[in-house]
């Protein structure tokens, strides 16, 4: 009795999100980019990883960023975040880029990367997707008092039951 708490992870009003993976041909080769679900104040990484390597060309991929545009009503068009990859989580061919939302809405997330091949001038190529960020929750048991009370009540009025008889 009292033990049992409310355990129900479902949120009212948040919609269930999944990862969202897309991928992108550059110059015979395929980039994959990776748009996790989101909730503001917590830390999200998003990947952009070179999936197929052609071992006969050389490393055309210069460089890649991360652009976080926060899709709003107002007209404010340069309101946006950009981001260089983490050095210490990236590896050649995976580019990890470490973010913190601290506003719930929606949002653009832009992959911008450039690249050179053939020896023709740095060309540029994005992937993006428009990515809900959820309000955060914080996760764990809520006490629930009631069942103590009653309990403190029930064991109360049974023990003067019995000290009355």
């Amino acid at each position: 009795m009292g033990w049992g708490g409310n355990h129900n992870t479902n949120r009212p009003g948040q919609k269930s999100q999944q990862v969202l993976v897309k991928e992108q041909q550059v110059a015979n080769q395929t980039l994959r980019a990776t748009f996790p679900s989101a909730e503001a104040g917590k830390q999200v990484r998003f990947e952009l990883q070179l999936v197929s390597n052609d071992s006969n060309q050389e490393d055309i991929f210069s460089s890649a960023s991360l652009e976080i545009r926060r899709n709003a009503a107002s007209s404010d068009t340069n309101n946006y975040t950009k981001i260089s990859p983490d050095p210490s989580l990236s590896t050649r061919g995976l580019w990890v880029f470490s973010y913190r939302f601290y506003e719930p809405g929606d949002y653009n997330i832009i992959f911008i990367i450039d690249y050179q091949s053939q020896k023709q001038p740095v060309n540029t190529v994005t992937i993006s997707a428009n990515r809900p960020v959820s309000e955060s929750y914080t996760i764990g048991h809520r006490y629930n008092s009631l069942p103590w009370i009653a309990g403190g009540v029930v064991m109360t009025g049974m023990m003067i039951w019995m000290i009355t008889d």
